[in-house]
């Protein structure tokens, strides 16, 4: 099914919160709403909804960057490139963009190469 019949369906069965629901979230409610079947397939996508994760959107390789402030003399280490990017408010490519190099005459920044998981 696509988004607007997923939309009309919420619509018609009087489920709130169309607006602010990606589609996966949709077939979600509605599947909660028993309104689709539990077993429900949403052959467009080719994913099976049942089947996916909570965290489909998950960074599975996050980089790691360290920001040295030459103000102050502090070095803060984030987890990865988008935790930092939520901090100084900014894209996560800048601090790709900026690796090795000084930004805004002020920070210092490295970035970590990806964590290669264990076997």
């Amino acid at each position: 099914m696509k988004l607007p019949e997923l939309k009309k369906l919420m619509k018609d069965n009087n489920i709130k919160g169309i607006n602010h629901h990606n589609k996966h979230e949709i077939i979600q409610k509605l599947i909660e709403h028993k309104v689709l079947p539990e077993d429900y397939d949403d052959m467009y996508s080719g994913v099976n909804v049942k089947e996916e994760n909570d965290n489909y959107r998950a960074r599975t390789n996050p980089r790691s960057v360290e920001i040295f402030d030459r103000d102050t003399g502090k070095i803060v280490t984030f987890p990865s490139m988008y935790k930092a990017g939520r901090h100084f408010d900014q894209a996560a490519a800048l601090f790709d963009a900026y690796d090795g190099k000084i930004w805004r005459n002020r920070y210092e920044i490295k970035v970590f190469p990806k964590r290669v998981p264990k076997i």
